[in-house]
């Protein structure tokens, strides 16, 4: 048994960052989440500790990266302080979501709202959910944008739980049913 700091899919995604900050010897100018769609789901809407309430795999990972101490294992960011939790802030909030894309993820939760597949379409929360979610996405990547891409890419798993289908149907339905929805609203492209 080790003992974690909360819940283990954020500390763990937390651990991994401190870890490959300490293996290069610096902040990585990048950085690439490979995570399943089971992860994203259950990291996206837990509070990572000691973040001023920050939730989801880009504050898991922008902790560990800003503040975390590998060698403390799955208690890494048990001693993050105030100076570290503005850095971690101003870390998450340097990525721009354009017109074009907040028109598009609009789009995307208009139509879970006025489709008939659902009873109900994506919350106000939601679409706060994978507007962040989509800011670290490209974050991580590298990026100081969000591209229509990342959307396409997070929204069913960012929404497709969160809806009320007409039908009842198990997650994995739910997704396919979310993509195919999805594939009918227009994507933005480059001007």
């Amino acid at each position: 048994l080790v003992p974690a700091m909360g819940c283990t899919e954020p500390i763990a995604l937390a651990y991994a960052a401190a870890k490959a900050r300490e293996v290069l010897g610096a902040l990585p100018e990048r950085v690439e989440i490979g995570a399943s769609g089971s992860i994203i789901k259950n990291v996206k809407s837990v509070i990572v500790p000691n973040t001023g309430h920050l939730k989801g795999m880009e504050a898991a990972a922008a902790a560990g990266i800003i503040a975390g101490d590998s060698e403390k294992e799955l208690e890494v960011i048990a001693s993050v302080n105030d100076e570290e939790r503005s850095r971690l802030q101003r870390y998450l909030d340097e990525v721009e979501i354009s017109e074009p894309v907040i028109g598009y993820i609009m789009d995307i939760v208009g139509k879970t709202r006025n489709d008939d597949r659902f009873n109900i379409g994506a919350s106000p929360r939601g679409t706060i959910a994978l507007c962040k979610m989509c800011r670290a996405f490209a974050a991580f990547h590298g990026r100081t944008f969000v591209t229509p891409d990342d959307v396409k890419t997070l929204a069913p798993y960012v929404l497709a739980h969160r809806l009320y289908y007409r039908t009842a149907v198990g997650s994995a339905e739910a997704e396919e049913l979310f993509r195919g929805m999805l594939r009918e609203i227009p994507v933005p492209t480059e001007e």
